[in-house]
């Protein structure tokens, strides 16, 4: 049992056993001490650590890259545009030819015996596809780059390489 000197207990009991309170304050600070609860220090940085860019909106050669992606869609959508007004004109002049109060179906049926309007159509087609391919390749691009931004932030937070200045734009 705990004897009680000017008030204050001077053991304790833990487990049966009789511990000095100073002794028990000691192990507990012993044993926090041992399991990390310190302040934790990033490394060191060195100063031959490779440089990696971290936020693609800061990298130059991204930014040229999404560019020149855009530059493309909109030649490729422009493209497609003439080619969709000049259908829509051959519809107009198959529509003025044809009685009033055409269906569509005979206008597709009158357009259909008209060999410029297959060539139109197989022309939209294609620059529908080579739409669809420069988007996908768009995709592709975005998705390495922000899986080269993920490897860039791992790196960094490993300290296997340093990030590099954002203030600016990264050439």
């Amino acid at each position: 049992m705990a004897t009680n000197v000017g008030g204050f207990r001077n053991r304790m009991r833990i487990g049966g056993m009789k511990i000095p309170a100073a002794g028990l304050l000691l192990s507990i600070l012993f044993f926090a001490g041992g399991c990390g609860c310190g302040k934790n220090e990033p490394p060191a940085p060195e100063e031959n650590l490779p440089t990696v860019v971290t936020n693609r909106n800061a990298d130059q050669s991204y930014l040229q890259e999404m560019e020149e992606i855009r530059r493309k869609q909109n030649q490729q959508a422009q493209a497609r545009a003439k080619v969709v007004m000049q259908m829509e004109q051959k519809v107009a002049a198959v529509k003025a030819k044809l009685p009033k109060g055409a269906t569509d179906t005979a206008v597709r049926a009158e357009l259909e015996k008209d060999p410029e309007w297959k060539a139109l159509e197989k022309e939209n087609e294609n620059r529908i596809q080579k739409i669809q391919a420069d988007l996908a390749e768009a995709r592709m691009a975005v998705r390495a780059r922000l899986a080269k931004e993920r490897e860039a932030l791992r790196a960094v937070s490993e300290g296997r390489a340093k990030a590099a200045e954002e203030e600016g734009r990264v050439k």
